[in-house]
Order: structure tokens, then C-alpha cells, then sequence
């Protein structure tokens, strides 16, 4: 049995783009690759994930996923969901018996929280999900290898995922997870990072960032 983490990270300089009009281009570039980089550091330490899969067009995030000894994977170039089933058909092709879809922006993830989602779907051989904090989003997806559904991720992909394993005849539990649940899209979701806190890249990115409408964001210690 062989668990793998499955990230698709966009165009680092494409990414973010509801923050545009908060903050300037290279900030959200530089605020995407620090966001990525915990993620991936926490999946990297996690027990429960033993191997990681980069699907990206980008450059640089082949180049981190590399030196953290993940799987580097090209992006078809046509949408997010095309990118993660060409990502899923070839980690099964290697042998993969489950894989979990995590987003490259939930830099609030500890080891544990992904621990806490494999042990969730070996536990019952059940899907997995964990939906954003307004439960509209998956912030985190976990398939058996005998599970073929379809990844619709984008706008209310929780109800989607949720009513097509109901539909497909296989059990899904859904986990609360706070580190999970913090997505970072909007500047509201940036600033509810501030109770979590994120990791040691995107608090340091952070910290530097100078926002249109006010200074740097602070992070209690």
C-alpha cells in the first residue's frame, strides 16, 4: 500500500489573482511559492503520506518539489481537473493505492492534519474529504485506487465530490480540520491566518508583504 499526496500548483505568476487588487504582481507571485513551500514541507514530514507528486507548468515549483523529493509531473495546460486525473493515471500506474488531493495553498497544514486524513481512509478503506471553512470548497481529498470519481474541483466542489461518492455507492467521511480548512484566496482568508498561524515561509512572506490598504500582517507568537 503506497499513499501519495497529490498537489497541483499553478503558475506561481498567475496564482492569486483575487488578491490583485491588495497586492502587486510579484508579491502574489512571492506570496503563492511561500504558501506552496508549507504545504509541501508539511506533507514532506507527515507519517502517514509516503510519497509527494507535483503536477505543475511552473518551473520553479518543479525545481522545490525536487530538492523536497517529490514526484514532478507536467500540467496537460488544460484545467485543474484535467491536470489532477492526468496526475491520478500516473501515480496509479506506478502502484499507488490511495492518493490524496491537497491544494498548494493551505500553509496553515501540519504533518498531523494529514496524518489525521490517511489514517481516516485506511482506517474504514473510505473517501475522505475536508471542505474549506465556509464548506463550499475540498481542501483536501482522499481516493482508493478502486474509486474512480471523477475530480470536480472549482466552485461548491465539496457538495459535488460528496454527492458523487453517494452516487457511486462508496462511503465518505468528511473531517473538520482547522489547518486544513484555511485556504488563502482572499484577504479576509489571509487575516484569518493570523489565529492559525501558517508556516515559517508564508509568515515570513507575510510579514514583508506591503498591502494597497495597510502595512504588513503580523502573526501572534
Amino acid at each position: 500500500m503506497t499513499v501519495w499526496a497529490l498537489l497541483p500548483v499553478k503558475n506561481f505568476a498567475e496564482a492569486k489573482s483575487r488578491l490583485g487588487t491588495w497586492l502587486p504582481n510579484a508579491q502574489r507571485a512571492g506570496l503563492a511559492r511561500a504558501m506552496y513551500e508549507d504545504t509541501l514541507a508539511a506533507l514532506a514530514a507527515s507519517a502517514g503520506i509516503e510519497r509527494i507528486a507535483v503536477v505543475s507548468s511552473d518551473e520553479q515549483a518543479h525545481a522545490i518539489a525536487t530538492r523536497a523529493g517529490a514526484l514532478c509531473l507536467d500540467d496537460p495546460g488544460l484545467d485543474l481537473n484535467a491536470a489532477l486525473e492526468a496526475g491520478r493515471s500516473e501515480l496509479l500506474s506506478v502502484g499507488a493505492s490511495i492518493i490524496v488531493v491537497f491544494p498548494a495553498d493551505i500553509p496553515a497544514l501540519r504533518p498531523q492534519d494529514a496524518d489525521a486524513v490517511v489514517d481516516a481512509g485506511r482506517e474504514d478503506r473510505a473517501a475522505v474529504i475536508v471542505p474549506d471553512h465556509l464548506r463550499t470548497g475540498t481542501n483536501a481529498l482522499l481516493l482508493h485506487r478502486n474509486m474512480p470519481l471523477r475530480y470536480s474541483f472549482g466552485p461548491d466542489s465539496f457538495q459535488a465530490h460528496t454527492r458523487l461518492a453517494r452516487e457511486s455507492g462508496f462511503e465518505m467521511h468528511m473531517l473538520r480540520l482547522r489547518n486544513i480548512e484555511c485556504d488563502c484566496d482572499t484577504p479576509e482568508d489571509i487575516l484569518r491566518l493570523t489565529a492559525v498561524p501558517p508556516g515559517k515561509f508564508t509568515t515570513r512572506s507575510l510579514e514583508n508583504l506591503q498591502p494597497a490598504s495597510e502595512g504588513s500582517v503580523r502573526f501572534a507568537r
